[in-house]
């Protein structure tokens, strides 16, 4: 074999390898802005029924995180004082685990003190919210459009400096 065929083939492998690794990490965007929301339904940690449809009428942050990504673990603070702070402005959040062991997730939601509901979702789900890397984010707006979305982990000034925005009178 020629030296020509084999640098041809080993860029088409170093490329074939490079879309796998973005097809398998991440590269797409969640949801963007105006896309209604798919279908989330589940039992929350505490064993109570979750259907997302059901708060229609509130703005609600959909925050779509695995027990084993870094980035999600390291938001978490952040978006338990950002639960707390929107709460009394009528934000509701959930918290979508994804992509993890069963036993994981009470175990991370008790760690950081998530207060707000947590549901475990399927791949479909996860897919359905086009959340192809973690943490996805998303805000809805009342009447269940996706307002605004981030793939990757959020600050508490960002999420803040955003629902002030979406949520001005």
């Amino acid at each position: 074999m020629s030296l020509a065929r084999s640098a041809i083939r080993i860029v088409g492998v170093v490329a074939l390898l490079a879309l796998l690794v973005v097809i398998l990490i991440g590269g797409g965007q969640p949801l963007g802005s105006g896309a209604k929301a798919p279908t989330t339904v589940g039992v929350t940690l505490d064993g109570d029924g979750f259907d997302l449809q059901r708060w229609r009428g509130q703005f609600v942050v959909v925050n779509i995180w695995a027990t084993w990504c870094g980035p999600c673990l390291h938001e978490m603070p952040d978006l338990v004082l950002a639960a707390e702070k929107w709460q009394a402005k009528n934000v509701r959040f959930v918290g979508l685990a994804a992509d993890s062991p069963p036993e994981r997730v009470p175990l991370v939601a008790a760690k950081f003190g998530l207060n707000y509901p947590v549901v475990r979702i399927d791949g479909q789900t996860q897919r359905a919210w086009n959340a192809l890397s973690f943490p996805s984010t998303y805000i809805l707006r009342p009447d269940g459009s996706v307002a605004w979305s981030v793939a990757g982990a959020l600050t508490l000034k960002e999420l803040d400096d955003v629902l002030t925005e979406l949520t001005a009178p």
